[in-house]
């Protein structure tokens, strides 16, 4: 009886941190949704990239990877890129989120075009040494990544917070929570399964 009690302890503390981890980690979410509802160089970023083979969209990269990634190259502004990136810095050094190992993406159109930090070697109170690489994330289309394409398709439609994994990085190697949010703009296109959404 005393192990059955010490082990619902221990379920309850470990639980009731991963709580607290998760609600601090979606601070980032709904933060940088207002911040591209808001600001005209995020909001036109959707357009830039354009929905997959329409025309004026930002092309299947080349490559091997070529059906899985889109070429964002020269498709932003570095003001856009240095707004991102000063916003998102500011995210991360919320009180609570300095412990949790995460990246700050923005994905117009399913396809990652900003990630912060693209590399950081980060140690943790623990003395942990975690070291992030999220360069190769960059142009991922989600929508055509067989791994990626269910949460995407899940996600657009339920207008709310969707949470996946543990799944292995595309980009590195590691295993991750992946909380995702649609942002939802009116103007907007985003087709899914032959159902139009106003998703940025």
């Amino acid at each position: 009886e005393i192990m059955r009690q010490n082990a619902h302890e221990v379920a309850r503390e470990v639980a009731s941190g991963l709580s607290r981890q998760l609600n601090v980690a979606l601070i980032p979410l709904i933060t940088m949704r207002n911040y591209v509802k808001q600001l005209p160089a995020f909001r036109g970023m959707a357009s830039a990239v354009g929905n997959r083979g329409a025309p004026g969209a930002a092309p299947p990269a080349k490559g091997a990877e070529g059906d899985f990634f889109r070429n964002l190259t020269g498709v932003f502004d570095q003001a856009a890129i240095d707004t991102f990136n000063e916003i998102s810095k500011d995210i991360r050094s919320t009180d609570g989120i300095d412990e949790i190992v995460m990246s700050v993406q923005l994905v117009p159109k399913l396809v990652v075009a900003l990630v912060y930090p693209v590399k950081e070697t980060k140690v943790l109170k623990n003395g942990n040494v975690v070291t992030q690489d999220n360069a190769g994330a960059i142009g991922l289309d989600l929508l055509h990544h067989p791994e990626r394409k269910a949460n995407a398709v899940a996600t657009v439609p339920s207008r709310d917070v969707v949470i996946s994994g543990p799944l292995e990085l595309v980009e590195q190697p590691l295993m991750a929570l992946i909380a995702d949010l649609p942002i939802y703009i009116e103007g907007e296109s985003m087709p899914i399964a032959g159902v139009d959404y106003e998703c940025w």
